[in-house]
């Protein structure tokens, strides 16, 4: 290691993330539903903890989880202790285990768990043909604070509906 000495300049490199975040404050159009229970499943992370920060300004509890596996073994510990997410908001390309793998075994252990997918990709219709039953709604990357809350509030609104 050197030390700079006076005079001398450093350059710095800081990793950014792909997509654009500026437009992420609270809801326009109006507030979700407080205070839900929320497991953030996403491997990059400058979204995974951009994703924490909205929802906990909108008033919700987060955990995060930086893989698919340890997404899982963070829901099925939640269930075991009786204290089950009420929404899991999952990426859909993440080594080890994709969202598709990760949507399809939460729903296998909690059927009436709602789940978002938020994908990255071109288009989340490719998605879309691979988990009908398994995910409940998709967002395309970069999300906006308004369509991640209109999402919670369908999704929220199609659970307490059935």
């Amino acid at each position: 290691m050197q030390v700079l000495q006076n005079n001398e300049t450093a350059l710095i490199w800081f990793e950014r993330s792909r997509y654009d975040y500026s437009s992420i404050l609270s809801c326009h159009e109006g507030k979700t539903m407080k205070g839900l229970s929320i497991l953030v499943i996403e491997d990059e992370p400058t979204t995974r903890n951009m994703l924490q920060r909205l929802l906990e300004r909108e008033g919700h509890s987060t955990i995060a989880a930086s893989n698919g596996l340890e997404g899982i073994d963070i829901f099925k510990r939640a269930l075991s202790q009786r204290k089950p997410f009420e929404l899991v908001i999952t990426d859909y390309g993440m080594p080890q285990m994709n969202g598709v793998q990760v949507a399809k075994t939460i729903k296998s252990l909690s059927p009436s768990t709602p789940i978002i997918m938020v994908s990255g990709w071109e288009s989340v219709s490719s998605v879309d043909s691979d988990s009908p039953a398994a995910v409940d709604f998709h967002l395309n990357k970069p999300v906006t604070n308004q369509e991640l809350c209109s999402a919670i509030k369908q999704v929220m609104r199609k659970c307490h509906s059935q």
